[in-house]
C-alpha cells in the first residue's frame, strides 16, 4: 500500500489543504506547532473513523482534539492511496450531524461499499490497534501496547488455518459467555439458598407446632384419663352408698318382725298359761312395735324418694361428666388430624427441602461451564503453541532489524507471549528497562517492524513515524534511517529537525558510492 495524497478539508489547524507523497522515504520538516501530529492524526483517522465519545472520556478526545478551528461543523478529508494494484480515494465526513463515509476506486471507476470490513480489506486485513501497534508510531510512545500479543495470536491462528478466526474476540465470546452462566448460577444458588432457608425455617416452625400440638393431645388424654377414672370412682361411691343405706334398712326391718313375731308368741303363750300381765306386756310391745314398723316403712319411702331425687342428680352430674369427656375426645380427634396434617406439611417440606438441597448444584449449567472454560483454555494452548512456532521466525526477525541498526551491539532478542522482551548480550540477559532510553526505543522500534513484516503479507503498509527519534543519537538514527532506505516500502517521516534529512542525504550518497 501507498499513500498518494491526502486532502484536508477541515481537520484541526487545516484548511484546504493538499500534501502529495512519493514511494520510498518521505521525510515531512515543520518546526513545534505547525500540525505535524495534526497530519499523523488525519492519517489515522481516515484510515480507521473517528467518533466523538460521551462524558468525561470527551474531553481528552481525539475527536474534540481535531476539531477543525474555524468551524467545528464541517469536519471532513480525504485520502487517495494505492492498494492491489489500484487507487482508491476515501472521504470521510467526521461531523456528527452529517458523518459520512464515501469509497471509490479511481482505476475502475466504481463505488464501493463504504463498510469498515471492505476498508480494512484493502488494508491486508490490519485493524486499528494492530496499525497503531506496528507501523503507526505516535511522539513519545515507541512503544507497544499490550493488545498487539492478542493481535500477533490472531494473526498466527489465521496465518496457519484457513479462513478468519479472531483469537481474541472468540476468547471474550466464550469468556462473557462463561461469566453470563456464572452470574445466572450465582444467581439461581442464592434464590435456592434464600428457599432453602425459608423452607428450613417453616420446617422448624412446622416441628415447634407439630410438638405442641402434641404435647396438648398428650394433657387431654391425661385429663380424659383422669375424668374417666372420677366417673368410675362417683359411680362406685353412689352404689356403695346406696347399698350401704338399703343394707341397714333391711337390717331394721328384720329385727323388728323378729321382735313382732316374738311378742306375738308370747301373747299366745300367756293366753295358753293363762299369765294375763305377759300378754298386756307382750301386746303393749306389739303395738309399739307395729308402730315402730310403721314408722320405718314411712322413713323407708322417704329415703327411697330422696335416693330416687339423689340418682336423678348423680344421673345428671354423670351426664355432664361424659360431656366433658366426649368434648375431650372430640378436641382429641380435631388434634390428631391437625396433627397427621403437620406430620404431612412436614414431610413434604422435608422432600421440597431435600430436593432443593440436591438441584443446588446445577449440574447441567456446571458442565456448560466447564465446558466453556475448555474452549477457552483449548483455544489458549492452540494460539499460544502457535506462537511459539512463529515466535522463532519473530525473534529471528527482530534481532535481525536490531543487530542491523545498532551494528551488531545487540544482535538477539526474545519475546514471550505478552511481548515482554528480553535482550541476549551473550554475556547477560537484559531486562528493557536495563538498557538505555535510546536503545530501548530501538528494540521497540525493531518488534514494531519485524511484527509489520509478518503482519503485512501482500500489501506493505507504509511506516508512519511522527518524531519518534527525538532520544536517537546521530548513529543510531543513521542506522535506522538506513535500514528504512532499504525496507522497499514508503515511509512517512514527521520530525521537527533538519538532521533527519542530512543524515538521509548521507546514507543516499553512500550507497550510491557503493
Amino acid at each position: 500500500m501507498e499513500i498518494k495524497e491526502l486532502q484536508i478539508k477541515h481537520f484541526g489547524k487545516f484548511q484546504n489543504e493538499s500534501i502529495r507523497f512519493h514511494g520510498g522515504l518521505n521525510i515531512l520538516y515543520g518546526e513545534n506547532e505547525m500540525g505535524k501530529t495534526t497530519l499523523h492524526a488525519f492519517i489515522r483517522a481516515m484510515l480507521f473513523g473517528m467518533e466523538k465519545e460521551r462524558g468525561k472520556a470527551s474531553k481528552n478526545n481525539e475527536y474534540v482534539l481535531r476539531e477543525p478551528w474555524d468551524n467545528p461543523s464541517y469536519y471532513a478529508g480525504t485520502i487517495r492511496f494505492e492498494s492491489g494494484e489500484k487507487i482508491y480515494r476515501l472521504s470521510r465526513n467526521f461531523s456528527e450531524e452529517g458523518q459520512s463515509t464515501e469509497l471509490f476506486c479511481e482505476t475502475d471507476g466504481m463505488e464501493l461499499e463504504p463498510d469498515q470490513a471492505k476498508i480494512r480489506e484493502l488494508l491486508d486485513g490490519f485493524n486499528e490497534a494492530a496499525f497503531c501497534n506496528t507501523v503507526f508510531v505516535s511522539q513519545r510512545s515507541s512503544e507497544t501496547a499490550s493488545e498487539l500479543a492478542d493481535e500477533i495470536r490472531n494473526f498466527v491462528t489465521n496465518y496457519q488455518e484457513e479462513g478468519q478466526f479472531n483469537v481474541k474476540e472468540a476468547l471474550t465470546h466464550l469468556r462473557d459467555k462463561r461469566q453470563e452462566l456464572e452470574r445466572k448460577r450465582k444467581n439461581n444458588q442464592d434464590e435456592k439458598k434464600e428457599n432453602i432457608k425459608k423452607t428450613k425455617t417453616r420446617l422448624r416452625e412446622l416441628e415447634r407446632e407439630l410438638e405442641d400440638l402434641r404435647r396438648q393431645t398428650n394433657e387431654q388424654s391425661q385429663q380424659l384419663i383422669q375424668k374417666k377414672e372420677r366417673r368410675s370412682q362417683f359411680m362406685q361411691n353412689c352404689g356403695d352408698a346406696e347399698e350401704r343405706k338399703q343394707k341397714n334398712i333391711g337390717l331394721w326391718m328384720i329385727v323388728v318382725l323378729v321382735q313382732i313375731a316374738a311378742g306375738a308368741g308370747a301373747i299366745l303363750i300367756s293366753q295358753y298359761l293363762s299369765v294375763w300381765f305377759i300378754a298386756v306386756i307382750a301386746a303393749i310391745d306389739l303395738i309399739v312395735l307395729m308402730f315402730l314398723f310403721f314408722h320405718i316403712q314411712t322413713k323407708k319411702q322417704r329415703l327411697e324418694k330422696k335416693s330416687q331425687d339423689r340418682l336423678r342428680k348423680e344421673e345428671q352430674i354423670l351426664k355432664k361428666m361424659e360431656l366433658e369427656e366426649e368434648k375431650l375426645s372430640g378436641k382429641q380427634e380435631i388434634l390428631q388430624e391437625e396433627i397427621r396434617e403437620k406430620m404431612m406439611q412436614t414431610e413434604n417440606l422435608r422432600e421440597m427441602l431435600e430436593e432443593e438441597e440436591n438441584s443446588f448444584q446445577n449440574k447441567k449449567m456446571d458442565q456448560k461451564i466447564e465446558g466453556l472454560q475448555i474452549a477457552e483454555n483449548t483455544i489458549r494452548d492452540l494460539s499460544s503453541e502457535m506462537y511459539r512456532e512463529f515466535s522463532k521466525g519473530l525473534n529471528k526477525k527482530v534481532s535481525e532489524i536490531l543487530s542491523m541498526i545498532t551494528r551488531g551491539r545487540y544482535r538477539k532478542v526474545f519475546l514471550d507471549e505478552k511481548m515482554n522482551v528480553r535482550i541476549d548480550t551473550e554475556e547477560h540477559l537484559l531486562y528493557l528497562y536495563q538498557v538505555s532510553r535510546g536503545t530501548m526505543d530501538q528494540i521497540y522500534f525493531a518488534v514494531r517492524m519485524a511484527v509489520g513484516d509478518f503482519f503485512f503479507q501482500e500489501e506493505k503498509l507504509p511506516v508512519i513515524l511522527d518524531d519518534v527519534f527525538v532520544m536517537y543519537d546521530e548513529r543510531r538514527l543513521k542506522e535506522t534511517l538506513r535500514w528504512l532506505y532499504h525496507s522497499n516500502r514508503q515511509v512517512l517521516l514527521f520530525t521537527c529537525h533538519k538532521r533527519e534529512r542530512e543524515l538521509l542525504r548521507e546514507i543516499v550518497h553512500e550507497e550510491e558510492g557503493i
